[in-house]
């Protein structure tokens, strides 16, 4: 079964049902400010400023510890232009961002390694200014995955001086050695008043895990200082003793201690998950932290999640979860989350990541509809607060959103095999992947030029053709001898990538052109597009390896051959483990483009805008097989070799014909570049709308138990 992208448009349009959903909300809790009570100096009364307290955490508010509901945002480094490692966010962008992060009304800030020390400066100078409202932080400690020989064990000691530099510098007590891609420098910002917990570790991987258990199958215990497990797999012995490190490290020097925590996903989750099939990596091994005694470890143990609302499968397709319902309808993000607190008890659990991006491309779908991709910005703010609610009735202790901003430089697995070499991806913005758009501010270029190359003249149907390209898409406008809208003859723009000789000399309706395009755009009157590609150079189910033999990834020169639209597949069928379940494939239908009028509110997913006798159309470059638009790379793939391989093209060649008039370009070769283009941030309407929910969700609760909590009531109950 092929899933279309109109599909899913139901239940795009029952999320915007959530005004209604934060109006009861707004019933239900009130404004209350955030936890804060500190001194003149901002710091907690005690040596004990934070701890964890039946299902939640607690600050102490100068009589007693008051358990309070974590609202928060994670925060990344990778700005246009530079990769994680290089921390390249200045400091005036950390001094605006502590603003309009803490106007949110979140009470939390995670962040996920140590930073440079203008960082916490500027962090130190936020709470102080605004000791009334202070922003509480979650400092990770990142476990490198640079791992070689996936022994955990092998890298106990580098890991631990990774906790001590951070523990050191986050009480402004460190001098920290430049190390390749990790901060470094004089930390001298004492920001451990405000330090509500440690989080240590990372999405650990299967293979790891599986790794580490077998070569250390003897260790099956740890007896620390300040805590311990028992039966335990080696993997969780060799993490609670990092965990018992960290925390006694801090104790014996500054006569502090606050919760620990370590971060994971529902991948390594404690479940059993027997809707996954055979060979999944999803339900392979598990770890379950869960088990740790703190014996001497008064703040107490809490654990993050990283959880999705459409991954892994079991999330998705697990048939107990589909049967959850909230406010907006059935949800099998909420089954996952309830079940995962059902089986954790006490201990407070923190969806540490959830969101969903506002890329062209979806990677997964989710049975609520908050796909993974393919979705409006304002739409991505709407599911946010749904996440954010799911999160509050599962009976969690809070949720960090992901995240602050758009980060141009990373991976998402389908785009793979189409953005490389990963080295370079920081230097352009691939709006089609997923794992680049999860932001709530992104940064925005400007608009087309059109003087990039001199505009194309017609004499007959087709007037004029003018093109711009930028690190983003390739645009091209067409003016015509009247308006498109209403006529029965498409418009259609043949792309010709590269090379003379290859590719399909017949356009989608027949016209043959003395041009060969790799790709055809087709345009209809009643406000439809569809980017289609020809069947040689069809790349559909390229990252599966389930492509058929017709696919070759490479132009050919043909006449007269197919054209195919333009899809991903992003899931293959597969069938439970249990054999009780089959579940088809899934596609996404990425070159049915979006279609607006001008004067109608503009999407981040518009490929085609109307404008009477002009039409306007951008095609991200990865529609476009571009892999490297910074260096004119293009897919001249040869499948019977290890790799990808690429041609280096020398520009575009447009065919536009419409009404039997065709006008072709030159030629049009852009130029390469090296460092990223300037940009412009700009917040996302996704900001207002997760703004809006978290002015509603409780902070202050009665108890630290979640059946305490005030409930929250059905906004559709009559």
């Amino acid at each position: 079964m092929l899933i279309s992208r109109g599909a899913h448009t139901g239940a795009l349009r029952s999320a915007t049902r959530l005004v209604v959903l934060l109006a009861a909300l707004a019933f239900a809790f009130g404004c209350d400010d955030p936890p804060g009570t500190t001194d003149g100096e901002g710091a907690s009364s005690n040596a004990l400023p934070f701890k964890t307290d039946g299902d939640y955490l607690a600050y102490w508010d100068g009589s007693q510890y008051q358990p309070f509901f974590m609202t928060g945002i994670n925060l990344g480094v990778g700005i246009p232009g530079s990769e994680p490692g290089q921390l390249a966010v200045t400091r005036g962008q950390y001094r605006r961002w502590l603003e309009e992060i803490a106007a949110t009304g979140v009470n939390t800030l995670r962040v996920y390694t140590l930073h440079f020390p203008r960082f916490y400066e500027e962090f130190r100078e936020y709470n102080l200014a605004h000791p009334e409202r202070p922003l509480y932080l979650v400092q990770g400690i990142w476990l490198d995955e640079e791992n070689p020989t996936h022994d955990f064990f092998n890298m106990t000691e580098i890991y631990d001086q990774e906790i001590r530099n951070v523990v050191h510098a986050l009480h402004g007590n460190a001098d920290v050695v430049g190390t390749y891609g990790k901060a470094f420098g004089e930390y001298r910002a004492d920001v451990s008043p405000w330090l509500m917990s440690w989080i240590l570790g990372r999405e650990i991987y299967p293979d790891e895990v599986e790794f580490t258990n077998e070569v250390h199958a003897e260790v099956t215990s740890y007896d620390g200082t300040s805590m311990s497990i028992q039966n335990a797999m080696p993997m969780e012995a060799w993490l609670t003793e990092r965990l018992d490190y960290a925390i006694t490290l801090e104790r014996e020097t500054y006569n502090v201690t606050r919760p620990v925590c370590f971060s994971t996903w529902p991948t390594l989750d404690p479940l059993t998950h027997l809707i996954e099939g055979q060979g999944s990596d999803e339900d392979r091994v598990n770890m379950d932290l869960g088990k740790i005694d703190m014996h001497d470890a008064p703040g107490g143990l809490w654990i993050i999640y990283h959880a999705y609302p459409y991954y892994p499968d079991f999330v998705v397709e697990t048939p107990e979860y589909q049967l959850y319902q909230d406010a907006v309808g059935f949800n099998s993000y909420l089954g996952y989350l309830t079940d995962l607190k059902r089986y954790h008890g006490r201990i407070p659990i923190v969806i540490g990541e959830f969101g969903t991006p506002s890329a062209w491309g979806a990677a997964h779908y989710a049975q609520s509809g908050m796909h993974h991709g393919g979705l409006d910005e304002a739409v991505v703010g709407h599911f946010a607060a749904r996440m954010f609610y799911n999160i509050y009735s599962a009976g969690m202790a809070g949720g960090i959103y992901f995240a602050w901003m758009d980060e141009w430089w990373k991976r998402t697995w389908i785009t793979d095999e189409l953005d490389f070499p990963r080295g370079r991806r920081f230097r352009w913005h691939n709006v089609t992947a997923a794992e680049q758009n999860f932001g709530l501010i992104a940064f925005d270029l400007g608009p087309p030029s059109w003087s990039r190359w001199e505009p194309v003249a017609g004499e007959g149907a087709v007037r004029e053709v003018e093109a711009d390209a930028d690190a983003e898409f390739f645009h091209v406008r067409v003016t015509l001898d009247g308006p498109l809208e209403g006529s029965d003859i498409p418009l259609i723009i043949g792309w010709d990538t590269y090379r003379d000789d290859l590719g399909e000399s017949t356009l989608p309706g027949g016209t043959v052109t003395a041009q060969r395009s790799e790709f055809a755009t087709v345009i209809g009157g009643d406000l439809s597009a569809n980017h289609l590609v020809t069947r040689a150079y069809d790349s559909y189910g390229i990252w599966h390896n389930s492509s058929n033999d017709l696919q070759l990834f490479h132009s050919i020169p043909t006449d007269g051959a197919p054209w195919m639209l333009v899809r991903w597949k992003n899931n293959q069928a597969h069938i439970s483990r249990d054999s009780l379940w089959q579940f088809p494939e899934t596609a996404d239908e990425i070159g049915q483009l979006h279609v607006r009028r001008e004067g109608e509110s503009p999407s981040n997913l518009d490929a085609v805008v109307f404008d009477g006798s002009t039409i306007t159309v951008r095609i991200p470059w990865s529609l476009l097989h571009v892999t490297d638009p910074t260096r004119r790379a293009v897919l001249d793939d040869d499948r019977t070799t290890q790799g990808r391989e690429t041609a280096i093209t020398d520009g575009f060649r447009l065919a536009v014909e419409w009404g039997g008039d065709l006008v072709t370009t030159p030629r049009l070769q852009w130029d390469t570049w090296e460092e990223a283009p300037p940009t412009v941030e700009r917040e996302k309407p996704s900001l207002a709308l997760l703004t809006e929910i978290v002015r509603y969700l409780p902070h202050d609760l009665p108890s630290g138990l979640a059946e305490d909590r005030p409930a929250v009531p059905d906004p559709f109950a009559e």
